[in-house]
């Protein structure tokens, strides 16, 4: 089947002034597969990206009516496409970013092994330098969405941003309140996305980003903890980021490095977990994105629970307090009502691998409740316990120690895995409402509910293993309810 590119060369073969300009031309010229394409055409941008969705069975999406711009998905790939601003491709290139996204290769050239390069602004050198420079001193006021970018691109190729650009970023910080929530989100997530994204959020923070993007993250700043913590609550959260983004590695969904021994532990679930980490919920935010901006919030609710008594900290309730907070910062960041429910139950429940892990061993009844509340959310939050117990600063201290928290994990990933031998994971079910309601001469309502839950917890710990088990514990639970 052609690729994405020869599909666009031939479409645009009678369009000689069509050039890839962006990310694509770093990327090719970074030696990098591309996948999206930026192009800019002369003509109307949302009129072109309508016929090349058709042209090409892709969906349509306008971007910018003004600036005449749209975007063709083609499953996993996508095409933007903008009509050129001024007369001529330079007046478009001195308009944009960053030097090193102000470069174009006509698209009747792209599959040249050696196309010309429009560089009127110097990108080649400075992507040769890993070099971030603005093109202009109005950069940031002309489009305040490009003051997250900066830092991520910095980031992304590995180097850093040019001074004179950065004492810009730092005076225009301030305008990035208005920046569109959706457009905040998507270049906060290219942030996350990346590895090492512990260093772009305190690189976020440098330049006075982060606190205006998440007060609730900065907020944690000096917040300190207690004993085995040694670290306070903000530099605790970047550091579960990275442990976390450890076990990515060890799964083989970000790059770099496995820990041996996370890998040899995990590997029984390697490819069920990886599979499961790299759905997306929505396209372009897999899920094992959303763990890691779990891990970047999941104790916003520490700061207003903090107590002291006789020198120590507590910090009751948190996870609760914070579960609520994940609503109003999720709606802020235009996250769908899906991540938003699923991130504020892994908030709500993100000490429960802990508690497990102190009792010896869990009782079926403890495992088969924490995945009944978790569902599909359980390996989620089983991987952010172990990250979240290696960040505490303190390797000697066994009542947090992380192998226990990997070896729970272990066993549990072994349950939800194998259902089918797991009662815990999946009882069976013995009878059901209309049985319950005949036998016990009940009438429809909630406590009918809570009977089959209470039978179905005894099936899973072995209790009742038939129809007149189950229907003999009704009767009792009844009685009992009624004495």
């Amino acid at each position: 089947m052609p690729t994405l590119a020869h599909r666009l060369v031939r479409f645009f073969r009678h369009a000689p002034h069509t050039y890839v300009v962006g990310g694509a031309v770093r990327d090719r010229l970074l030696g990098r597969d591309v996948h999206d394409f930026d192009l800019l055409v002369q003509t109307d941008g949302l009129a072109v990206a309508r016929h090349l969705a058709d042209a090409l069975e892709g969906a349509y999406v306008p971007l910018d009516a003004d600036m005449a711009t749209a975007r063709v998905v083609l499953g996993r790939e996508q095409v933007d496409i903008a009509q050129q601003r001024g007369m001529h491709l330079e007046d478009d290139l001195w308009l944009r970013d960053f030097s090193v996204n102000a470069m174009a290769i006509p698209l009747s050239a792209w599959l040249d092994k050696t196309p010309t390069v429009m560089d009127p602004v110097g990108g080649q050198a400075d992507l040769a330098t890993r070099l971030v420079r603005a093109v202009s001193e109005e950069a940031f006021r002309y489009d305040p969405g490009r003051l997250l970018r900066a830092p991520r691109l910095a980031a992304q190729l590995g180097g850093t941003i040019e001074p004179q650009t950065e004492q810009w970023l730092r005076r225009d910080a301030h305008r990035l309140p208005e920046v569109s929530g959706e457009r905040q989100r998507d270049e906060f997530w290219r942030c996350l996305l990346l590895p090492g994204a512990e260093t772009v959020m305190r690189r976020l923070d440098q330049l006075g980003l982060l606190g205006l993007l998440l007060p609730e993250v900065t907020a944690m700043q000096g917040v300190t903890q207690r004993p085995p913590h040694t670290l306070d609550v903000y530099d605790h959260s970047l550091g579960v980021l990275t442990a976390l983004e450890g076990l990515l590695v060890a799964l083989g969904v970000q790059p770099g490095e496995a820990d041996p021994m996370d890998a040899a532990a995990l590997a029984p679930y390697r490819e069920a977990l990886a599979s499961h980490l790299l759905e997306e919920p929505v396209r372009g935010r897999p899920r094992w994105s959303l763990l890691k901006f779990a891990a970047l919030v999941h104790d916003t609710g520490k700061p207003a629970t903090r107590t002291v008594k006789r020198g120590i900290a507590h910090f009751y309730g948190h996870e609760g307090v914070g579960a609520d907070m994940a609503a109003p910062v999720g709606e802020r960041l235009k996250l769908s009502g899906r991540e938003i429910a699923w991130l504020k139950l892994v908030i709500r429940h993100h000490l429960r691998p802990l508690q497990l892990s102190q009792l010896d061993p869990p009782s079926p009844r403890a495992q088969y409740r924490f995945f009944r509340d978790l569902g599909d959310a359980a390996p989620d939050l089983l991987l952010l316990s172990i990250a979240d117990n290696r960040a505490k600063g303190d390797p000697d201290d066994e009542s947090a120690a992380p192998d226990a928290i990997l070896a729970l994990t272990v066993e549990m990933l072994g349950l939800y895995y194998q259902p089918q031998t797991a009662l815990v994971v999946a009882p069976p079910a013995l009878v059901n409402g209309y049985d319950l309601m005949r036998e016990l001469e009940l009438g429809p309502g909630p406590y009918v509910g809570e009977l089959l839950e209470s039978i179905r917890e005894a099936a899973a710990a072995g209790e009742v293993t038939t129809r007149e088990e189950a229907v003999a514990l009704a009767r009792r639970t009844l009685a009992e309810a009624r004495g």
